[in-house]
């Protein structure tokens, strides 16, 4: 079967992280169509072709192809492309880099610390070093290595908070969300005059405190 014939030999490409091993291993994977001739196959990262041969087939002699992602963080684009004696097919191309996810959206009181997670982010072929978040109120932002961050708003409003991650090749990603800001309350309601009758006090109105509520 010719490369003609053959538009999708490379299919379902993807990135794989195996979190349980001991080193964490991150892979390029890739499967091919059952019915292609395949003679090797090359990845192109941001234009830079490798041949890796038959090398990403598996034990089974079957495709489940995949490689060890040969980068570590950053921002690139991928393809695989499948080979024979008649030419090459390519797959579509994969974008990889980190992702921010600001969390949100989030509610709070003025005056009260709000507490933010932007642990939903991720660095698929990395690490993220650095959560910096922009608070929209035109105060200092606030960085560090942890998802999380707290902020104390001084005014009521709905303000657009930004988070921007870092990864460890210097790669970033933003990400914004809500954050509404109540009142810290209205003050609290006067209480009743007291009670100063006008002519001279009864033995009922003696008794009577000055927080009694006199009618009529």
């Amino acid at each position: 079967m010719g490369m003609s014939a053959c538009s999708w030999c490379v299919v379902g490409l993807a990135i794989l992280t195996n979190a349980s091993a001991a080193t964490a291993q991150t892979k390029l994977a890739w499967d091919e169509n059952a019915g292609s001739i395949v003679l090797g196959y090359a990845v192109t990262v941001d234009g830079v072709r490798t041949d890796y041969g038959v090398s990403p087939v598996g034990l089974t002699g079957l495709c489940g192809c995949s490689i060890p992602v040969p980068f570590s963080g950053g921002n690139h684009t991928l393809v695989v492309s499948a080979y024979n004696l008649w030419g090459e097919a390519k797959s579509a191309s994969l974008s990889v880099g980190p992702r921010a996810s600001a969390g949100g959206p989030y509610a709070g009181q003025q005056g009260i610390s709000l507490v933010v997670n932007g642990g939903g982010s991720q660095a698929p072929t990395g690490s993220i070093i650095r959560y910096t978040w922009q608070w929209g109120d035109g105060s200092s932002v606030t960085s560090s290595s942890s998802p999380t961050a707290s902020h104390t708003f001084v005014n009521a409003g709905t303000f657009n908070l930004t988070l921007t991650i870092t990864d460890n090749a210097g790669a970033t990603d933003s990400s914004s969300a809500a954050a509404t800001i109540t009142s810290s309350g209205s003050p609290p309601p006067a209480l009743p005059a007291p009670f100063r009758p006008a002519g001279p006090i009864s033995p009922a109105t003696r008794a009577c405190t000055a927080a009694c509520w006199v009618s009529g």
